[in-house]
């Protein structure tokens, strides 16, 4: 019995990592200098832990899933510090593995929070 729980919660571990919502960020344009692997979900990405980046990789999700995030000029992904919000959906603004800087969709050039959203992004 003991050894079927594990089982379990291994498989459950597993299957929440692979539908983790992950980017690529870069500290410089056009997907150049320090790179790190961040997960989106959770609000895991607005606690401070981001370094700032300029440049992005959407890793992996595919294009039609529907994946909607939002980025932020600071941590804490407050309605404030939004700069825009973007979508996998059939490769509508992102396709897996495309560099895309910050500044092409904003004057901000630094972003510093990434959310994952459910619905439509913050306004304000």
């Amino acid at each position: 019995m003991h050894y079927s729980k594990l089982l379990a919660a291994i498989a459950a571990v597993c299957i929440q990592s692979s539908l983790a919502v992950k980017v690529l960020t870069y500290s410089g344009p056009g997907c150049t200098g320090n790179v790190q692997d961040v997960v989106v979900d959770g609000g895991a990405a607005c606690d401070g832990s981001v370094q700032p980046f300029q440049s992005y990789k959407e890793d992996g999700w595919g294009k039609s899933n529907g994946q909607r995030i939002a980025f932020y000029s600071e941590p804490g992904c407050t309605t404030q510090s939004f700069i825009y919000d973007t979508y996998s959906y059939n490769g509508d603004y992102f396709q897996s593995g495309q560099c895309y800087d910050i500044d092409g969709h904003s004057p901000v050039h630094v972003a510093q929070g990434i959310a994952r959203l459910n619905s439509h992004p913050p306004h304000g």
